[in-house]
């Protein structure tokens, strides 16, 4: 058997990669949507997709328009302004990348319909707001039965990097370059850049940094922080298929939301990216300052895994002759103080709503398919329960050994609720909250004396007076949930403390993210 890479383990660099805020991007940021921010060559314009905005050419169910703001020294970005048709229409229109006064656009435009699935470009008219009726690329044997969107055309224009999902894809989208054929006057049937980089799962929003072999890039199907992660590796020769082992940027960027659309300018010695990681399932746009000594310093550095969770060990095993390839969970349950076995009821339930469980026992072992994520639930009579994230990579046999250890019911224990999400601005419900819901739901049914008073806590962005309303709000949508699944009121209270509460600095995105939360105290047994 031989040790594999653990995909329960976050990473991190050997060298410090410390990355801050140096341009305040919360004027670019609404309650909608902004994704693929693009700089222009000096820095001061910068242009983004927004998508589910009331000022879209198609109202707030517009999916996309383009907008741009210019910087403004001192005072920071100018009030974003939506870019005016031809560019944008009352279908999904995304800004892919800026290249020499142009820009490249989703979609090949067509008269009063919806653009089909293509790329184009648009010339600059009037400077930087007004912009030419995009022209389609003619790209060879080009096909993408992906609705994701996410092209950078190279520094020098002779090459381009997409993401499809296409001839010889791995899963989902994949990566691939097309090479700007003069002779023919249009670019290259596009080649996949090989495993090194592509997954089963999703490879999203390539860029390639000026010196044409420095790859960013998103994806899903490498483990990491959160549901998807920003990655760099570095092209080894020019067959465009053989590239360092991608690593992980870190904490500094990737959270548990989801990052994408990582532009490095090393003459701005800046980088810009968008996030989810904001309780609200909607992207922000994020810049921040990379030096070339961090950039260097991170392209050379060491990535190891760091565990997380319970995770013991984890193996790749021989598979039976004929049988499905397989991901086998086992564990053991114990008391957190004590060690002693403690006997729960374990869970496990599967992102396409696969389910099994062992009823009152002190161990478990489930024998899984590695084609969807899991969710493993563990609760016993007396104990707080808990719940772990399991990530599964398709196609390749797994072993993971939890060792789970739970904390009895007592006053004081302080529960986070780290899988709660909001939509952004609101006190709705992400749907991946619902499964930690009902754990605690289920708890409190199984402890009918327990009584907890519920915390909603933000960071310190933004009016204070309506964060802390938000997070008054968003508590009451809990109790009101717990009420619903058949919880008395009576044992449920809770204040927002908006941004009054922090437990980690505010100073940096990556720990302003631990402040927002909401959490539980248990005040009766």
């Amino acid at each position: 058997m031989r040790t594999l890479l653990i995909t329960l383990a976050v990473f991190i660099s050997c060298g410090s990669f410390a990355q801050d805020i140096v341009v305040d991007a919360w004027g670019l940021n609404s309650p909608a949507d902004e994704q693929l921010p693009v700089l222009s060559a000096d820095g001061k314009t910068i242009f983004f997709t927004r998508g589910h905005h009331p000022q879209n050419t198609g109202g707030k169910a517009d999916k996309g328009d383009i907008w741009m703001s210019d910087f403004m020294g001192a005072d920071g970005w100018s009030e974003p302004q939506r870019l005016p048709a031809p560019l944008n229409t009352r279908y999904f229109n995304g800004v892919l990348d800026f290249n020499r006064n142009r820009l490249l656009v989703y979609g090949n435009y067509r008269s009063g319909q919806a653009p089909v699935p293509g790329i184009s470009v648009s010339d600059v008219v009037t400077w930087p707001d007004k912009w030419g009726t995009p022209q389609p690329l003619t790209i060879q044997y080009f096909s993408n039965s992906s609705a994701n969107n996410g092209n950078a055309l190279s520094a020098d224009g002779k090459l381009m990097l997409l993401s499809l999902e296409s001839y010889k894809t791995l899963g989902a989208e994949d990566i691939y370059v097309s090479f700007w054929d003069a002779q023919a006057g249009a670019w290259g049937e596009p080649q996949n850049v090989g495993p090194q980089i592509n997954t089963p799962m999703q490879e999203l929003t390539p860029f390639l940094a000026p010196d044409n072999k420095t790859l960013f890039f998103t994806s899903n199907g490498r483990g990491g922080y959160g549901s998807r992660d920003i990655f760099v590796s570095q092209r080894l020769d020019d067959t465009w298929t053989n590239w360092t082992t991608p690593k992980n940027l870190g904490e500094g960027i990737n959270t548990e939301g989801a990052e994408m659309g990582y532009r490095y300018y090393p003459a701005l010695q800046l980088a810009v990216y968008t996030s989810t990681q904001d309780s609200d399932g909607y992207g922000d746009i994020h810049i921040i300052e990379v030096t070339d000594e961090e950039m260097n310093q991170m392209l050379e550095d060491e990535i190891v895994p760091v565990e997380i969770a319970e995770v013991v060990v984890e193996e790749e095993m021989e598979p039976a002759a004929g049988s499905d390839r397989k991901l086998i969970v086992s564990g053991k349950i114990k008391d957190l103080t004590t060690g002693e076995p403690v006997f729960a009821r374990s869970r496990i339930k599967g992102s396409a709503g696969f389910e099994q469980e062992h009823f009152n026992d002190t161990s478990f072992y489930f024998s899984l398919a590695t084609n969807q994520d899991y969710v493993l639930q563990v609760e016993a009579e007396g104990y707080l329960s808990k719940q772990i994230d399991l990530v599964s990579k398709k196609n390749e046999e797994m072993k993971i050994d939890l060792a789970v250890e739970l904390e009895k019911i007592i006053v004081g224990a302080r529960v986070n609720l780290k899988n709660v999400l909001f939509k952004r601005g609101t006190s709705e419900f992400l749907a991946s909250s619902y499964d930690e819901l009902n754990l605690v739901a289920e708890m409190m049914l199984n402890n009918p004396t327990m009584v907890i008073e519920l915390a909603g806590h933000t960071d310190n962005v933004g009016n204070p007076s309506l964060n802390k309303r938000l997070s008054q709000e968003r508590v009451d949508a809990v109790i009101n949930y717990l009420v619903e699944k058949g919880i008395d009121s009576a044992r449920l209270s809770g204040t927002g403390y908006g941004g009054a509460k922090p437990i980690a600095s505010n100073a940096s995105e990556a720990t302003r993210r631990l402040n927002r939360r909401v959490e539980f105290i248990v005040v009766q047994q």
